[in-house]
């Protein structure tokens, strides 16, 4: 008698002596955002009262400014900039009353900010079209657009809930921005140059005046008689006289040598940056002759925008946050405070209740995770260097951070035995740009831009040395390290394997592909790699000779990976885009692996995954975020009983020995529905009958006889037959 005919035999016999397992369905897989801090990249801030609003790129911040030297963030409400029906990112903002008025690309969304401590969006109003700039005067809202019947609405806010569209036009070119002024809506129209638009009748606005000028203008900001408009290629600042709203007429113009710059007009004085990124203050109380005043250098930001309120200035800065400059003397501004924490945030790593984060220009953050939906920043490692060349990738080890920098090569070895003071240990300066780390027993191994992979002996963390060096033809984006073995990714010289047997002399003994750079997970023979938009599994078995399993197309830039059993985390974006967003492999079958959660609540370009019970903790460019990631689908191929990523006579061993016994592995089983405490084995349903009895030991052998079957993903519960 054959084996197969023995175990079908026996396999009958168990199935009809002892049970057979249920059927139902379960959930797919699911998303949730919890709580984010280390918010940077503020693109506007408007100051009414003794508060500041400021848009993030993860939402709205609200800030106390009643004491300009000591601002303080009181409230928060996190906005999902992107939707299922494409991208979506926040344009504009403007406050009537204790409402907040937020334009995206699609819609507009109104926050209750009665408690400052706690915005909430209260609802959304559809324009047709895209929204862009919001300007409110009064109990009207203007807002620029690009519907096809108007490009230029006006609302109705006297009931801020429920906004009503009152009238509007539609205008030749784009609408920039909006100044309204009394009865008169001022215009940066692009090519069309600057309009003027009665308003006082918000029923039936009318154009009373224009003047084009032979370039497109970007910005408008109005003070009295005159408007200041700058445009790009060239960048050009263009006065107009607008005492005649019917005929507004050029008064001067001058080149301002940077495109798209943040200006304000208050009184005679004209605010903006020039070239050096620097805030000069105009004098314009002789519009033909303006002077200079004064000027503020800051030290490297990007300005979005500006505004003026008292004696104040509020600078939004892309690479940080807000700046808040003392102007009551304009000859001499000062900086009075900083809210700039973050500016471009990279790894993370997640010990007990700890998550620590390196940022390329501020240093080391500790922050509390204890509350998800809270995380608190408690602590922060600064080295000195606030400009460029900060950290890019962290290790930790017992007690001890190892940070890499970039630019100056260093390696950081800081103490975190208590995490809300964390302490400089010693500095190790090596050649280069680091740009990963990973630390192994008492070894750190540095992948460096300048081709080398670097072995610094950490056993006493207050004298690190360097013990060895390996030189390659690339520069390198990752390493890991696993048992004698170090892998290192190059850009141009792909996967390379090192024997690290005696770690003061690595030496090369396989190499997989010539290019592709990205990041590297290893567990037992497989390799993971990630790069550009490609996710590859590469059998290392052999180390001499590393092969292809298979390889996926991700449709994005993927920048991180995180491995978890057979689920692969994937961080999406690029610091060429907003936009982040998880992916989610199944790679339970090596040579089929497929995606299972695609999802975009990850907000900004995700530089960092780390996956730890059912928490996502992703480090943005934007900020450090906590999601809930809950996986009620499947994770196995169907008919892989054993794990062994292959389906044959082993598995059904294996699953009726484990039956028969009746204490079958639980990580196995699905509940089906959930809830319901019904159970059926997935690996074993070879007929896709969301149950396991005669009927799949019958077709698992019928897939047996035909030769050596594939493995079929189980993508959810029950998988889709």
């Amino acid at each position: 008698m054959s084996i197969a005919k023995t175990i079908l035999g026996r396999a009958i016999f168990v199935l009809i002596a002892i049970f057979i397992l249920g059927s139902g369905s379960v959930k797919a897989d699911n998303v949730e955002y919890l709580g984010s801090t280390l918010w940077n990249s503020c693109q506007k801030t408007v100051v009414v009262g003794d508060y500041a609003y400021s848009t993030f790129q993860d939402g709205l911040q609200i800030t106390d400014v009643s004491s300009p030297s000591n601002p303080v963030v009181i409230g928060q409400a996190h906005i999902r900039m992107v939707e299922y029906d494409g991208y979506n990112w926040v344009i504009d903002l403007a406050v009537y009353g204790d409402y907040v008025y937020w334009t995206t690309n699609h819609d507009l969304l109104i926050i209750d900010v009665t408690d400052r401590t706690n915005p909430t969006v209260a609802g959304e109003f559809d324009i047709p079209g895209i929204t862009y700039i919001i300007c409110i005067e009064g109990n009207y809202a203007y807002i620029s657009g690009s519907g096809a019947e108007y490009n230029f609405w006006i609302l109705d806010i006297s009931n801020p809930l429920y906004p009503e569209i009152a009238g509007g036009l539609h205008l030749p070119s784009v609408i920039y921005e909006i100044n309204v002024i009394g009865d008169y809506a001022y215009i940066a129209n692009g090519d069309n140059g600057i309009q003027v638009i009665n308003v006082s009748d918000p029923n039936n606005p009318v154009i009373t005046g224009g003047f084009i000028v032979d370039d497109y203008l970007l910005s408008i900001t109005v003070s009295g008689d005159l408007a200041f408009t700058t445009s790009c290629h060239p960048s050009m600042l263009f006065v107009f006289d607008i005492a005649d709203p019917f005929n507004p007429f050029l008064v001067e113009s001058s080149e301002l040598n940077r495109c798209e710059i943040p200006t304000f007009a208050l009184g005679s004085l004209f605010y903006y940056f020039d070239s050096q990124l620097d805030v000069n203050i105009a004098d314009y109380s002789d519009p033909n002759n303006p002077f200079i005043v004064g000027t503020f250098e800051f030290d490297f930001i990007l300005p979005n925008h500006l505004f003026i309120e008292g004696n104040n200035a509020f600078v939004s800065d892309d690479f940080g946050g807000v700046h808040i400059l003392n102007v009551a003397n304009p000859t001499e501004p000062e900086l009075m405070a900083n809210l700039s924490t973050t500016r471009w945030l990279r790894k993370n790593m997640i010990v007990g209740e700890y998550a620590y984060i390196v940022d390329s220009f501020k240093g080391m953050f500790v922050v509390d995770i204890s509350d998800p939906e809270y995380p608190t920043l408690i602590s922060r490692y600064f080295h000195g260097d606030s400009v460029f060349g900060g950290f890019v990738d962290i290790a930790i080890q017992d007690n001890y951070a190892f940070l890499a920098k970039s630019h100056g090569g260093d390696l950081h070895i800081v103490d975190i035995s208590d995490p809300f003071d964390p302490a400089g240990v010693s500095t190790l300066d090596l050649p280069g740009s680091n740009l990963a780390i990973f630390v192994s027993e008492h070894y750190a191994y540095l992948a460096n831009y300048d081709s080398s992979l670097y072995v610094i002996d950490i056993l006493d963390p207050s004298n690190p040395q360097l013990i060895g060096e390996y030189s390659t033809s690339s520069p390198l984006a990752d390493v890991y390290i696993s048992e004698d073995y170090a892998y290192i990714s190059g850009y141009w010289c792909g996967i390379e394997i090192l024997d690290i047997s005696d770690p003061s002399g690595p030496v090369k003994i396989g190499n997989y592909g010539d290019y592709g750079g990205g990041e590297l997970v290893v567990t037992g023979d497989l390799l993971y790699r990630v790069t550009g938009s490609s996710f590859s599994i590469i059998d290392v078995s052999d180390p001499y000779e590393p092969n292809l399993i298979s390889y996926l197309y991700t449709e994005g830039d993927v920048q991180s990976i995180f491995l978890e059993n057979n689920l692969v985390y994937l961080g999406i974006g690029s610091s060429h885009s907003l936009y982040g967003g998880l992916l989610v492999i199944n790679a339970a079958v090596l040579s089929n692996p497929i995606i299972v959660e695609r999802n975009i609540s990850i907000q900004g370009p995700t530089e960092s995954i780390v996956k730890r019970d059912d928490y996502i903790y992703a480090s943005t460019e934007h900020s450090f975020q906590i999601l809930q990631y809950t996986n009620s689908g499947c994770v196995y191929g169907i008919g892989d009983y054993n794990g062994s990523h292959a389906f044959n006579i082993a598995d059904i061993i294996s699953a009726f020995s484990k039956l028969k016994t009746g204490s079958p592995e639980a990580s196995l089983l699905c509940e089906c529905p959930p809830g319901s405490g019904d159970v059926w084995a997935v690996a074993m349903d070879l007929n896709n009958s969301c149950s396991f009895n005669v009927a799949d030991v019958i077709a698992g052998f019928s897939k047996l006889k035909t030769g050596s079957p594939e493995l079929e993903p189980c993508e959810a519960c029950p998988p889709e037959g």
